[in-house]
């Protein structure tokens, strides 16, 4: 074997040693990339739409989108201002999807009428003001919320301006 034959081989094997661990680190990248993005986080899902809290509606269109008791952040605009604990949002840029429903163990008194908000908490179905009352301890008047009797509505954890 000569000279050139010694640094062919030199050659190769340098392009092999290299490119090795070169290929290996972008598949380790790629592994992690495709394993953060399929991660569950048990925090609320950001982006959520006061359209897709309407579970019922929702369940005749796509069966599998399910909602109820997990954490959502939606942001919304104050339709109206219904007891101390509680308010309805609207999503002005949907005017054909109902208000929903928001109940909050604290006063909303700085949720004003056209006041745009974010609102974070669980999703639940079928309101039922007493029960809703029962188990959260909100206080909630039954006649002031006979009209959201069995809707989707959200037991909220926080209320912030946006």
């Amino acid at each position: 074997m000569g000279y050139a034959d010694r640094i062919s081989i030199a050659r190769a094997r340098t392009r092999r040693a290299v490119l090795f661990p070169r290929l290996a680190a972008a598949g380790v990248v790629i592994a992690a990339a495709s394993a953060v993005g399929g991660c569950n986080t048990s925090g609320p899902e950001t982006g959520t739409e006061i359209e897709d809290v309407h579970l019922d509606a929702i369940r005749e269109v796509v069966p599998d989108a399910d909602l109820e008791y997990k954490s959502v952040t939606v942001p919304g605009d104050v339709n109206e201002v219904i007891s101390p604990a509680s308010f309805s949002i609207i999503d002005p840029g949907q005017p054909l999807v109902d208000p929903l429903l928001i109940v909050h163990k604290n006063d909303v008194a700085g949720a004003e009428p056209a006041a745009q908000v974010k609102v974070t908490g669980i999703v639940y179905r079928g309101f039922d003001a007493a029960e809703v009352e029962k188990e959260t301890g909100i206080d909630l008047d039954e006649a002031l919320h006979q009209e959201w009797q069995g809707d989707s509505y959200i037991v909220a954890s926080e209320v912030k301006p946006e």
